[in-house]
């Protein structure tokens, strides 16, 4: 499973087969990863159940300790526990995450155990109630840019860590990782923005929310 994590993060989604993750865990019989997994969804969904368990606890300790009341403070739990998990020795998951957005299989994304999808949901809603001078589809689009943004810079740092090269000082990409997310989601909605907006018929536009 976790040569898996790595190899997708790697080589993406299409790059990697059963047989090529069966002989990075020294058996080069595919059949053993299909007898383990079923396929590769299968495998997709275990690598979820082994990392957002603890994630998740990481991300809901962060709410709890605080309490957020304000959109700089929510933001920051969900960066902190992404980094956090940056700086696991042998942890690919952050780049793994990146590929299944880049691949563009947004279907993937439901296979995240419930528990922790509605957790992510909630997370999304309460953050959400914080920008209520944003129109609510745009707003589900800036949640849902800046979380892909802030996986983006976890896995960017996951890469440098892993392959040995130099990264900012915890704090300093913390610190300003959350500045530039805080000024994207509070940004005031241009003229421009809204017009547009309303030529494609505002309210039927949605994006999916990812964790």
């Amino acid at each position: 499973m976790c040569a898996a994590e790595r190899l997708y993060a790697a080589h993406g989604l299409d790059g990697v087969s059963l047989r090529h993750i069966a002989t990075a865990v020294g058996n080069g019989n595919n059949s053993v990863v299909q007898y383990h997994f079923g396929s590769r969804d299968g495998l997709i969904e275990a690598i979820f159940q082994y990392r957002l368990p603890r994630l998740n606890e990481r991300r809901m300790l962060l709410v709890a300790e605080r309490p957020p009341d304000d959109v700089r403070s929510w933001v920051e739990c969900q960066l902190r526990a992404l980094l956090e998990q940056s700086e696991l020795d042998g942890s690919h998951y952050l780049g793994f995450v990146e590929v299944l957005y880049q691949h563009g299989r947004r279907d993937l994304f439901d296979l995240v155990p419930t528990e922790c999808r509605e957790d992510i949901a909630r997370f999304h809603q309460r953050l959400s109630a914080l920008l209520g001078h944003i129109e609510e589809t745009l707003r589900t689009h800036r949640i849902a840019r800046a979380m892909a943004l802030i996986v983006h810079a976890a896995a960017d740092r996951e890469r440098a860590r892993a392959n040995g090269q130099p990264v900012l000082p915890f704090a300093v990409e913390l610190n300003g990782l959350v500045d530039g997310m805080v000024g994207f989601l509070e940004a005031p909605v241009s003229p421009l923005a809204r017009a547009t907006l309303d030529q494609v018929g505002g309210a039927g536009v949605r994006w999916p929310m990812f964790l």
